[in-house]
């Protein structure tokens, strides 16, 4: 457009201003202003037209913005990358050590946990959970710390006594979705993702046991031991195992729990000869920091005449930042 602009009808004085010019000044002020338009839909609809990419921004999807802008700003809003304030490891100390002080010791397990400093740390042991086996099950039927059982709300019988004994009672342990969550606890967004990946509800009940029980034991040096062998399905599980997540979901069998029962160390529980029979024993338990990034758990339980050597002791660790 010009910047110079000239009237439509010119007037110079004198001139008498008529109904007939006026008309014609307001057509062609009418056919201006339908010009400026039609070129402007004009403009729209070649833009309509053209290819749209929805998913980036100035040539950038979401991610990449997202990705320069934590760059710009995490050391204001993140602690270092990688860096974790609590994790939770479960451990089965086994093999005795006979020193010269006639002293027993299970062999000590180093926690790798990389948190660049030194952790708080607390010892809990694992101790057996009563569960109402099958009728015809051996009455010497080994002991579990660990079970996968149907809802709080479910039927599954074999898991009825799995909770406390006071009068508000409550259930030990927690659904296979928040265990699932608890995993991914102060993980990089990136990683958590990764996580969240392998528990999907296109995924089958057995499939979602198996992811959890590599993250909760498989991780880390072979000293952890735990496997899964050391955990107890229901028949209740069993039946659903090859069923869908989104199936329990829809009929009301969601979510399953995982059960244990972690006690704060006073006196931790051995197993002492053939099978698992324990007894209470007063351990000393030695938590060293190899480095910022590592810590010994370490227990040493005295011995005599009468008391054999202990086999293992199964823990639960929790370090926090």
């Amino acid at each position: 457009m010009s910047d110079h602009l000239d009237p439509y009808i010119r007037y110079f004085p004198g001139d008498q201003i008529t109904a007939e010019r006026t008309n014609e000044m307001q057509i062609l002020i009418k056919e201006e202003i339908a010009k400026q338009t039609g070129a402007v839909n004009d403009k729209l609809d070649e833009f309509i037209q053209g290819p749209i990419n929805a998913t980036t921004f100035d040539g950038r999807t979401a991610e990449e913005w997202q990705t320069d802008l934590d760059e710009r700003y995490a050391p204001l809003q993140h602690s270092h990358e990688g860096v974790r304030h609590y994790q939770r490891f479960f451990m089965e100390l086994e093999t005795v050590i006979l020193d010269e002080n006639n002293v027993s010791r299970l062999q000590p397990a180093v926690l790798i946990h990389n948190m660049a400093r030194e952790p708080l740390v607390q010892v809990y042991a694992l101790v057996n959970l009563p569960i109402q086996f099958p009728e015809g099950r051996p009455g010497n039927a080994r002991q579990f710390k660990f079970y996968v059982t149907g809802p709080e709300h479910s039927d599954d019988m074999e898991a009825a006594d799995l909770k406390t004994m006071s009068w508000d009672e409550r259930h030990w342990g927690d659904p296979l979705d928040v265990i699932v969550q608890d995993l991914t606890r102060d993980l990089p967004q990136k990683e958590a993702a990764a996580v969240m990946r392998d528990f999907q509800d296109g995924y089958t009940l057995s499939a979602w046991i198996t992811k959890l029980q590599q993250r909760l034991f498989e991780p880390g040096p072979g000293q952890y031991h735990f496997d899964a062998g050391d955990v107890y399905q229901t028949q209740w599980v069993k039946d659903r195992s090859g069923k869908k997540v989104s199936e329990l979901k829809e009929s009301g069998e969601w979510p399953p729990r995982f059960v244990y029962r972690p006690v704060l160390i006073n006196g931790i529980q051995v197993s002492q000869g053939q099978g698992d029979n324990e007894a209470q024993l007063q351990p000393v338990v030695a938590i060293s920091h190899v480095s910022l990034n590592e810590v010994e758990i370490a227990i040493t339980l005295p011995i005599n005449r009468d008391n054999p050597l202990p086999d293992e002791a199964h823990l639960m660790v929790l370090l926090r930042a």
